[in-house]
């Protein structure tokens, strides 16, 4: 069975919360893929910002809701500390 082709992350007719959630995910510092229109996929949790609903792959049901919850649940991205050299 052929594989469906992957979605652009954004697009002109996405909702405010895909917009928002799409440059949270990026600002996090995760790899995020689009599998389907109202659906945004983080490694093996997924995401719909339209209903906040939140899950992962073989998880228990996940009574959190919200960008925000999800963001709380995924590894932060390590921060870069730049040293000065005496400029």
């Amino acid at each position: 069975m052929a594989k469906k082709p992957k979605l652009p992350l954004l697009t002109e007719s996405d909702t405010p919360e895909m917009r928002k959630a799409v440059q949270a995910l990026k600002d996090h510092g995760v790899l995020v893929t689009r599998p389907s229109e109202h659906q945004l996929k983080i490694g093996p949790w997924n995401y719909w910002p339209g209903t906040g609903k939140v899950t992962k792959d073989g998880g228990p049901k996940i009574m959190a809701r919200g960008l925000e919850s999800l963001l709380d649940m995924l590894p932060r991205r390590p921060q870069t500390i730049r040293l000065s050299d005496g400029d």
